[in-house]
């Protein structure tokens, strides 16, 4: 079976494939020319013409700060127009509709192409000199709307929408759905556990019912109703596939995401009572765990803890373009990190019963308790050495919050580097996330450094990549 290091070794041409969708169809373009063969169980014969003048550059990155989102930035596809033959696609709706990218050989079956990207495109325009140009996007673009689209339909706020309740969550403010009841809505589907009711801040008789995710009160609530709650999921691994799933992903890395179980265990706790942008909700899990989330070049959702780990490559200086390793930026190390965990999601300043304890009213009375990680040394070392906000998270327990902390501080709480480089046919198998061991005679790399791939940058047509690396 060919593959892409094969051709890379043979110095052949790379054949590029477009396959993009409008709403007159599906159209076929390469920038070499291609024709499936008249066997080839996918397509027989389909024309792939050679009017892809202007071959996409796909790049990849984490995001600044190593934890949430990771980027695909908006790439372009040139197409030819001679004469203004093609002016016609103008005419025809592309936005929104699926776009992938295959790389190969032209002499290969269309099955053995390899997919580098897949996404949807966000509109053709009109270029100066006649041509056309395809914007393509991430596949997050896809999922750039609301999460939770369900209304209340019900109650003083009808066109409220549902809340969500993803695992373990502390005080959360319910909504109303049947006042004569006092009837409250805590999930979109059913719950696992309602395990308190308080008004005023006092635990109050309640019914419950787990299957229609909500509860009603005994008797007409004489202050604030809040409640903590148990709903689907626990870990990073299933909110992400939770909330991807609602937002409409299909696909999912399920090796990545075991990989992801295995590394951040840590019990989360999620509460959405209105309206939210799915991509924000998915950057706040993977954020609360230190992790990164994106897509595979064949669509698949995936996501990992960001770190330095084993290599999955070893590079020495005839991998990279001559002199090309440059040290980009030295940033200073934090002495400390404070995470805030265990988040009050109803802050209660005021309106608490008399009977409350004063242990009880300062915890209602504060979004998050914290958990820090500090070095003091670190300050001796660097007396201007960086002290970052407390970040709040998902996490809910003090335990794992702290070894959470800790985690963080030995990532940030040394000076670390980042290098830009030029990399031979071997860059084209590394993605954000990944480890590499790199061998080079200055910077201190003399004697191998593991660093993280935080960026990649390739056109697809060519054979080096562009990689920025950092450790």
């Amino acid at each position: 079976m060919n593959s892409i290091d094969t051709l890379l070794r043979s110095g052949a041409s790379i054949t590029v494939l477009l396959e993009a969708q409008s709403s007159a169809g599906m159209h076929y373009l390469s920038n070499t020319g291609y024709v499936t063969g008249i066997h080839d169980a996918t397509a027989p014969n389909r024309a792939y013409p050679d009017w892809l003048v202007g071959v996409p550059e796909i790049r990849e990155s984490l995001p600044d700060g190593l934890f949430g989102r990771s980027n695909i930035g908006w790439s372009e596809a040139e197409i030819s127009n001679p004469h203004g033959v093609r002016d016609g696609w103008l005419d025809e709706a592309w936005d929104g509709r699926p776009a992938r990218l295959l790389v190969g050989a032209s002499d290969w079956p269309l099955a053995d192409f390899v997919p580098v990207f897949t996404g949807i495109s966000t509109g053709l325009q009109a270029l100066r000199g006649g041509g056309l140009r395809l914007l393509l996007a991430d596949p997050r673009e896809a999922l750039n709307k609301p999460l939770q689209e369900t209304l209340l339909g019900a109650g003083p706020t009808p066109k409220d929408v549902v809340p969500l309740t993803c695992g373990q969550v502390f005080n959360v403010p319910p909504v109303v759905i049947d006042e004569p009841l006092h009837r409250y809505a805590l999930h979109d589907g059913p719950l696992l556990a309602v395990s308190d009711v308080r008004v005023g801040g006092l635990t109050s008789a309640h019914t419950v019912d787990l299957a229609a995710g909500r509860f009603d009160m005994n008797v007409m609530p004489a202050g604030r109703v809040t409640a903590d709650a148990t709903g689907p999921g626990s870990t990073c691994a299933d909110l992400l596939r939770l909330v991807a799933a609602r937002a409409g992903v299909t696909t999912f890395d399920e090796a990545a995401l075991a990989a992801l179980d295995a590394a951040a265990p840590q019990a989360l706790g999620l509460w959405i009572g209105e309206s939210r942008n799915a991509v924000d909700v998915l950057d706040e899990i993977a954020a609360s765990v230190g992790a990164w989330w994106g897509f595979t070049g064949n669509n698949e959702f995936t996501a990992a803890v960001a770190g330095i780990g084993a290599p999955v490559l070893t590079l020495t200086p005839d991998d990279f373009a001559a002199q090309s390793l440059e040290l980009e930026e030295m940033r200073l190390p934090a002495w400390r990190v404070r995470l805030g965990y265990r988040r009050n999601w109803a802050v209660q300043a005021d309106g608490l019963f008399g009977a409350v304890t004063e242990a009880d009213r300062q915890r209602y009375g504060r979004e998050y308790d914290v958990a820090e990680a500090s070095d003091e040394v670190v300050k001796v070392l660097h007396p201007m050495a960086r002290d970052p906000e407390m970040v709040g998270t998902l996490l809910q327990d003090a335990v794992q919050a702290q070894v959470e902390a800790a985690r963080r501080l030995a990532l940030s709480g040394v000076q670390r580097r980042s290098w830009t480089a030029s990399v031979s046919r071997r860059g084209w198998q590394l993605r954000v996330g990944q480890t590499v061991r790199v061998f080079y005679p200055r910077f201190g790399l003399q004697g191998g450094v593991n660093l993280l791939v935080t960026s990649v940058s390739r056109r697809i047509d060519r054979r080096s990549t562009e990689v920025t690396l950092w450790g």
